[in-house]
């Protein structure tokens, strides 16, 4: 399993979007606890929604595309700010501040059908202690997700349980602090929880 990640796939300009990896090591699932990295600081999250693939395919056509993931869910992804902006200052590969252990929390999977273009409606949103941090829609999204699998699928050989990162609707994460509870939602339906440590 691997995790595909695309940036700049949110917002009116048009930026070019970006496909990159992140580590099988940065899965967390099934509500574990978030354990805050002691070079993470600030440590914040972002809300994305994740997309199942269920298919060995390479270059895929975009009008086949949505036979190649089978489900959907909402993944709480961390990035450890002070190193990131120092990766960046060195022009340095991020994968340290972004895909370190642990550092994508990914929620219950809910079953998509495969006919249209998978989600094209959905409203998500993440909160943190009750309250709204993160929210938007795949409306949003720049590129749906049949594009992003047909454009990743050029670069990279697509394999059954793979999943694909959509891109995170703002630049700017929110700080997470120890014991703060985590929750995501897919059109009102919790599919993700859990605790920060």
């Amino acid at each position: 399993m691997k995790f595909i990640a695309v940036t700049h796939n949110y917002g009116s300009a048009p930026v070019p979007r970006v496909f990159h990896h992140v580590s099988d090591t940065a899965l967390l699932q099934g509500g574990k606890p978030f354990f805050i990295p002691d070079f993470a600081n600030p440590c914040t999250a972002r809300v994305q929604l994740a997309v199942r693939l269920c298919r060995l395919g390479r270059s895929i056509s975009e009008r086949y595309a949505p036979r190649y993931y089978d489900a959907v869910s909402l993944a709480c992804t961390f990035t450890a700010e002070n190193l990131l902006a120092e990766l960046r200052s060195k022009a340095l590969p991020w994968d340290e501040a972004i895909g370190f252990d642990g550092a994508v929390c990914i929620g219950r999977w809910m079953p998509l059908n495969g006919e249209t273009d998978g989600f094209p409606n959905l409203d998500f949103a993440l909160h943190i202690n009750g309250q709204p941090v993160f929210e938007a829609s795949t409306s949003q999204m720049t590129e749906g997700p049949s594009r992003l699998v047909a454009g990743s699928s050029q670069f990279y050989m697509l394999r059954q349980g793979d999943i694909l990162l959509t891109g995170s609707p703002t630049q700017q994460g929110q700080a997470v602090a120890e014991n703060d509870h985590v929750e995501g939602f897919i059109d009102g339906n919790k599919v993700l929880e859990f605790n920060v440590k």
